[in-house]
């Protein structure tokens, strides 16, 4: 089993995720290694893949696979088919019932319920939802949040706008308010539990407070039955409807684990090693630990460029220019698309880069103001963020906005060049001038 908890509001979504795989009374102890989690980039969504139940496919003569890689593997290419996330779910729904029909006909005794779980903001100009395609469950639950009514998962209103054999298409929205979907053993999601993450989580505005309160719930439940079905370990993220990456952590008991990232896809993309979580990291740690003595020779890849964005001093400094403006500034979520960038510019070491970046100031930072001052007007009147990975692209292209391309390179997810960010780079760099 598991336990997927999803906290929706107008503006941003948590999800907190456990890792157990459990094999029910065969006498197999239960293994906390699975990935339950996707992150999909495509279509103006930006939303999680997440499943509960069935946690493997299995087709005689073949190994079996486990179910984020089917997804994995499966999605994308639905997704170059599609134009939008509903479509994307109903062209899925489809491989999800021959599969578990598969496992039916080959496997008898296995307990082949399944839910896959699409929670985010399926569209640019939506309100945040889950989609959900299950053989045996419409909508999911929910944890009710006046606190005159019990702390017990009651039924979310949903109903079936769709089916395809045994799946049907369910899609929770939340246009307004705080609430919670539970998926999974709902069950274990009971006082005193519920009771403590209602009341730690109501009212509150800060993503960050909600995904703190809702990893307490999750470890709390799995103290309480170590061998039940959910994991101590746990994955946690958040979306918000202005930043473009969701944000996400690990949370482990066990650092060798950290290496377990979640995949990233999308239309015909797989992406499997460069997201990296917000939660800190020795390998980060270390490298920033030499960036602190001045040690600036570390080649530049994904691991060492987090380091590098969260230890830069003139990062910092927009940064804090795109705060003044009312502009929050994301920790490293997906490096991709920005170390691509960085190999373009040919600077392979961070001390390099970092000599390149700030060679751009002080005349970036009216760059960076007016950037800022167009993030927050088009949030009409919503928070809004950036992501720290977008400063150092915007430095990169003010330097040389000549020097790179509009058109995404191959595996590209999210390519940060612009005519409209190029244009801002001619009028301020004094070269241009």
């Amino acid at each position: 089993m598991t336990l997927i908890l999803t906290c929706m509001t107008p503006s941003w979504v948590v999800q907190v995720s456990d890792c157990r795989l459990s094999y029910g009374g065969s006498g197999v102890a239960p293994r906390d290694t699975a990935r339950k989690i996707l992150f999909y980039v495509g279509h103006g969504a930006r939303l999680t893949v997440s499943y509960t139940g069935l946690a493997e496919f299995r087709v005689p003569g073949q190994l079996h696979t486990p179910l984020e890689v089917w997804l994995a593997d499966t999605i994308p290419d639905l997704a170059a088919t599609a134009v939008s996330v509903p479509q994307l779910a109903g062209l899925l729904m489809p491989k999800l019932d021959e599969a578990t029909r598969n496992m039916q006909r080959t496997s008898l005794s296995v307990d082949t319920r399944l839910s896959i779980i699409m929670a985010g903001f399926i569209a640019p100009t939506a309100p945040p939802g889950a989609v959900v395609l299950s053989n045996f469950q419409v909508g999911g639950y929910r944890l009710p949040m006046s606190p005159d009514i019990p702390a017990l998962p009651v039924v979310a209103p949903s109903t079936a706008e769709a089916s395809v054999g045994s799946f049907q298409y369910s899609h929770v929205r939340k246009s307004q308010g705080l609430g919670i979907l539970i998926h999974g053993d709902h069950t274990t999601m009971s006082p005193p539990h519920s009771t403590d993450l209602r009341n730690a989580i109501r009212g509150a505005e800060d993503p960050e407070i909600v995904r703190a309160a809702m990893v307490r719930a999750m470890k709390s439940i799995a103290r309480e039955s170590p061998d039940g079905t959910v994991s101590s370990d746990c994955w946690s993220w958040i979306v918000r409807m202005d930043a473009q990456i969701q944000q996400f952590q690990s949370h482990f008991d066990q650092a060798s684990k950290q290496s377990l990232s979640p995949s990233l896809i999308g239309p015909h993309q797989r992406i499997d090693s460069l997201l990296v979580s917000t939660a800190e990291s020795p390998d980060v740690g270390l490298i920033r630990a030499k960036l602190n003595r001045g040690l600036l020779s570390e080649r530049i890849d994904s691991v060492a460029l987090r380091a590098y964005l969260e230890w830069a001093p003139s990062i910092k400094r927009l940064a804090a220019e795109f705060e003044a403006a009312g502009v929050g500034v994301s920790k490293p979520a997906y490096v991709g698309d920005l170390l691509t960038l960085i190999h373009q510019s040919g600077h392979l070491f961070i001390d390099t880069l970092d000599k390149h970046l700030e060679s751009a100031f002080p005349w970036v930072m009216g760059m960076a103001r007016v950037r800022a001052e167009e993030s927050r007007l088009a949030a009409l009147g919503r928070s809004v963020v950036v992501d720290i990975e977008f400063l150092v692209a915007m430095v990169l292209i003010g330097l040389r906005p000549d020097h790179y391309s509009t058109d995404p390179p191959p595996g590209a997810f999210i390519w940060p060049v612009t005519e409209k960010l190029k244009q801002l780079a001619r009028q301020h760099n004094p070269a241009y001038q």
